[in-house]
């Protein structure tokens, strides 16, 4: 009997699974969605570089105590979004011939040589692998790493520590745990404007992964207007997990009222693009579009228009939003530029 797709491989080798986007963000995506995408049903959510990168985190069905396997995949995406079907059928044949359909039992070394020299697996960024870690030690119920008690005193008394001495992973466990120590929610808003700045850096990057305390919205984006430019940029990304939000959302367009810098327009794309198709906020897509219309740099212009253009659940709103002669002539040339024709005078 043949297998399909990857839900099927899974589902007959007697595995529980979970699956995270290892794409701009370190996110999980149901086990439903995952086996529309394997089907090709739906399309990849989160596309990267015209490839879908994600971790496929198994284990034995009915373990009490589950330790889990994890394949790190990179997949190509068709000109639809659909996960390439050759490339899947690919590594599935490769799995099937070097373990059959025993998927969690023990790998020899040879065995482990061979599955890594698969073209469709690779190795995330040190933060991407920070940031899994720490959310799979939350799902299992795991305790953090060593380093977690020490970035916690950090944000508690940081002139009483040195913040070089930090580990990611630690930085990425608080990330994780924020919801569980809102004793931690008001230090960090008051400190924003006082923390290093590396560490206010490597703090965002490890945010913007895990749902953020909802409760850490408002109170973050009320900092805000204090902040110095670069520092608002940091908490912008520190929200990131949040861009449905609608107070995060009318924040969003009332920035949007005066320039935005290339900075701030490639954060929109990059990270707060779900805040576009808000559907309290229908002017937001309209605005930034603006925004990015009179940017001088028509090649930064270009490059954004093709990132948002690939992600599925905006694409349809972007196309709605630059199409008709009724729009302006700054969003017609937009439209022009994307579709690679010179633009009309």
């Amino acid at each position: 009997m043949s297998i399909a797709n990857l839900h099927e491989l899974l589902q007959q080798g007697q595995c529980d699974y979970r699956c995270y986007d290892l794409g701009r963000r370190v996110q999980p995506i149901s086990t439903s969605e995952f086996a529309a995408i394997a089907e090709q049903r739906a399309p990849y959510p989160y596309p990267h570089q015209n490839h879908a990168q994600y971790a496929l985190v198994f284990w034995p069905q009915l373990s009490n105590r589950p330790e889990p396997f994890i394949w790190l995949l990179k997949l190509p995406i068709d000109e639809r979004g659909l996960l390439d079907q050759q490339a899947q059928q690919h590594f599935i044949s490769q799995v099937l011939a070097l373990l059959g359909q025993q998927l969690t039992g023990a790998l020899t070394e040879q065995q482990q040589q061979q599955l890594q020299q698969s073209p469709y697996l690779f190795n995330p960024s040190t933060v991407q692998q920070a940031a899994l870690h720490a959310q799979l030690r939350e799902l299992f119920g795991q305790p953090p790493s060593l380093h977690c008690a020490a970035v916690e005193r950090f944000l508690r008394q940081p002139q009483q520590y040195q913040w070089q001495q930090l580990g990611i992973q630690g930085i990425h466990d608080v990330a994780v745990r924020l919801a569980h120590m809102s004793d931690l929610h008001d230090r960090l808003v008051t400190q924003l404007d006082s923390l290093p700045l590396p560490f206010l850096h490597a703090l965002a990057q490890a945010m913007e992964h895990p749902q953020l305390p909802v409760g850490l919205v408002e109170p973050l984006l009320a900092a805000l207007p204090q902040l110095a430019t670069e520092r608002q940029r940091v908490v912008w990304r520190m929200l990131s997990s949040r861009a449905d939000h609608p107070a995060l959302q009318q924040a969003l367009q009332q920035s949007l009222t005066t320039t935005a810098d290339s900075d701030m327009l490639v954060l929109i794309t990059m990270r707060l693009w779900p805040a576009l198709i808000a559907t309290n906020n229908s002017r937001l897509l309209a605005d930034f579009l603006d925004q990015l219309a009179r940017h001088p740099q028509a090649e930064l212009r270009l490059a954004l228009l093709q990132e948002l253009v690939r992600l599925p659940a905006l694409r349809g709103h972007l196309f709605v939003a630059l199409r008709g002669h009724d729009k302006p002539n700054s969003i017609q040339q937009l439209w022009q530029q994307l579709k690679g024709q010179p633009a009309c005078s």
